[in-house]
């Protein structure tokens, strides 16, 4: 989906919060994701 709507210049978000924010936690430093699949 990344790849055709953003012509891969998107990435996945796993936080309401925008990566600038500086609240933001990425998965690198600890937030919780849960691996889903939309075909289910």
């Amino acid at each position: 989906m990344v790849n055709n709507i953003y012509r891969g210049l998107g990435a996945p978000q796993h936080s309401l919060l925008p990566i600038t924010s500086p609240f933001y936690l990425s998965p690198e430093a600890g937030l919780k994701i849960y691996n889903y699949n939309l075909l289910y």
